[in-house]
């Protein structure tokens, strides 16, 4: 049986979602052309969290933290479950927001710029997509996270740890819509990146 359940609280239209399911039900991160994200609490079906973005600009894609231990925590848990950081691309720029750092149910992060250090990667046209990967260490490699970013002008911009940054072009005259990972190998230390755009292709 199909449930329907209404989350208000957007003024605008709610342009993407992610969620995680690391606890029981879990969260639901939204983005909107409102220019907030929002964090619903899916055991009260509320939100608990409003995170005003940077400029008041429309949010085009958001993500929880992908599975690692890099910041030291414990292995096999989720980054999300460790510090709480969350994701979101504001029109040409991906943002990070930690969650501890809320002091009240309300985030205002509408006077950051992209000098911040929680600006983590900028492109030069509007992002429309973001994808993260991680490997979780072995005895011959520390961990790793990889973020992955689609825009406008066709460009994937790629980076390991939130530094080393590659850029990759989908093809000429198209815009990257979708993005995804897929680890391989028998270790499945290995990434394949596939990508979408409106060339009506779909790279590897």
């Amino acid at each position: 049986m199909i449930h329907s359940t209404k989350f208000e609280g957007h003024q605008d239209s709610v342009l993407c979602l992610d969620h995680t399911s690391t606890s029981a039900p879990g969260s639901l991160l939204s983005g909107s052309e409102d220019g907030t994200c929002r964090l619903w609490d899916l055991r009260t079906r509320r939100a608990s969290l409003c995170i005003r973005c940077p400029g008041r600009k429309k949010v085009l894609s958001v993500a929880f933290g992908p599975r690692t231990d890099l910041d030291g925590g414990l292995k096999e848990t989720p980054l999300f479950s460790q510090n709480y950081t969350v994701y979101a691309a504001v029109e040409t720029s991906v943002f990070a927001f930690d969650l501890r750092k809320a002091g009240a149910p309300i985030i205002d992060a509408s006077n950051w710029t992209v000098e911040d250090e929680s600006c983590i990667l900028h492109a030069l046209d509007e992002i429309n997509q973001i994808a993260f990967a991680s490997n979780l260490p072995t005895q011959d490699a520390p961990p790793s996270i990889h973020l992955a970013a689609g825009d406008d002008t066709g460009s994937v911009r790629v980076t390991t740890n939130f530094s080393a940054e590659c850029v990759y072009q989908h093809g000429a005259d198209s815009m990257v819509t979708s993005l995804t990972f897929r680890p391989i190998g028998k270790k499945q230390r290995q990434l394949l990146l596939a990508s979408g755009g409106t060339d009506c292709r779909v790279n590897i």
